[in-house]
């Protein structure tokens, strides 16, 4: 599908070179950290290091990407879910009650970006003797009331890619010294950092019109598609070559593959302030031009200090085509309409259903503007011509 901007942050070659070598933000430069192909394998190797047992349970949330419960049932643990209500807020009284003898942990996850409550997980898994599992993978930096996010839990997981230009990258980061992990790490294979190298420069090409980059991006098509060939009789490095990043899907056989290279040298380029600041100046921008749109509403009617949104959730109640009709107008939403994982019961939860059919989820990264935003506000407010039959025309205020 053709967008009319960017569904995702641009790679440009100042971020390659020169070296920056700038230091992680915390907690990622004072606790330790797990470098992992995926934030999923970071779930997947922190519930190992939890001692969670086959058929002991962990409590998750019925709002969620199906990413962040198939590593649990990988490691042969239960999943059982709470309800989330439409605000996106944690249901505690719902949670005491599915708490049991096999109960091991909970799992909170910081949506969007904005943090839950996470002190009261805290406090409810020192009271029950249960781990706490802090899903950061929509937080670049964060924090609530001056502690950073990321350092409640017993462990927690970050995705950067979803924030930054890069092809792989999950963190898995332990906070309780208590805790051991073990990773018997993969070797990644000359194969494997040519597909990444390849990415590098289809991102690359993405924001560059030069015809080298396209050239050479071309010419790894080859050793890429050889590779799969011959190492067709290897599971795992055929696995590995065949990964998609995009992909959804949870593979046992990947989980010991570290953070590529590459990638690894383009966080370490990346100017993390700058970023969050953008972020949170389209955030607010969008929060006060969707003012003028009836109907639709920001899921957080505040940005609050220290937030760096990944995506600006917005409801659209009573619009059943409001996520497709905004893609076909160019806007490149997303939604979790189609990633809900298979054991949950939906029919329980009626308020995790209306979410996952009515909050889309707007880009707010940080190489789009004023004009992108402008383009989203025209676009919802044509859907919104389009349910009450008048036509519609606006210019953000």
């Amino acid at each position: 599908m053709q967008f009319l901007f960017p569904k995702e942050p641009l790679l440009f070659w100042d971020m390659l070179y020169p070296v920056q070598r700038r230091e992680l933000p915390p907690p990622l430069n004072v606790k330790p950290v797990h470098h992992l192909f995926w934030a999923r394998n970071a779930i997947y190797h922190g519930i190992r290091a939890l001692g969670v047992s086959p058929g002991e349970c962990v409590l998750a949330p019925s709002f969620h990407c199906a990413t962040a419960i198939e590593p649990i049932l990988k490691c042969g643990a239960r999943v059982k879910f709470y309800n989330v209500r439409r605000d996106c807020s944690p249901d505690f009284n719902d949670i005491e009650a599915k708490i049991d003898s096999k109960t091991r942990a909970v799992l909170a996850i910081h949506y969007f970006g904005f943090p839950q409550p996470i002190r009261e997980f805290q406090q409810l898994c020192r009271d029950h003797r249960l781990y706490l599992i802090e899903d950061c993978a929509h937080v670049l930096t964060g924090e609530t009331d001056g502690d950073l996010l990321g350092t409640f839990g017993d462990i927690s997981i970050f995705s950067w890619r979803k924030f930054l230009p890069l092809y792989d990258g999950g963190q898995l980061v332990v906070n309780n010294p208590a805790l051991k992990v073990d990773i018997p790490w993969a070797r990644n294979s000359l194969l494997f950092n040519v597909k990444v190298g390849k990415n590098i420069l289809d991102k690359l090409t993405e924001a560059s019109r030069s015809k080298t980059v396209k050239v050479m991006s071309r010419v790894l098509d080859v050793p890429q598609s050889l590779g799969r060939r011959l190492l067709s009789v290897s599971r795992r490095q055929g696995a590995v070559l065949s990964i998609e990043n995009q992909s959804v899907d949870f593979d046992p056989s990947l989980t010991n593959v570290r953070m590529s290279g590459f990638s690894r040298h383009i966080l370490r380029n990346m100017d993390i302030p700058a970023i969050r600041e953008k972020r949170r100046i389209n955030s607010a921008y969008l929060l006060t031009e969707l003012k003028s749109l009836p109907g639709i509403t920001a899921l957080f009617t505040r940005l609050p200090e220290g937030v760096c949104p990944w995506a600006f959730p917005v409801l659209s109640a009573g619009r059943p085509g409001f996520h497709a009709f905004l893609r076909s107008k160019g806007i490149p939403t997303y939604s979790w309409s189609g990633v809900i994982h298979r054991e949950l019961p939906i029919e329980e939860f009626p308020d995790a259903e209306f979410l996952y059919q009515n909050l889309v989820f707007l880009p707010v990264h940080q190489n789009i503007g004023e004009p992108e935003i402008g383009a989203m506000i025209q676009a919802m407010a044509d859907a919104s011509a389009v349910k009450s039959g008048s036509a519609a025309s606006r210019k953000p205020s």
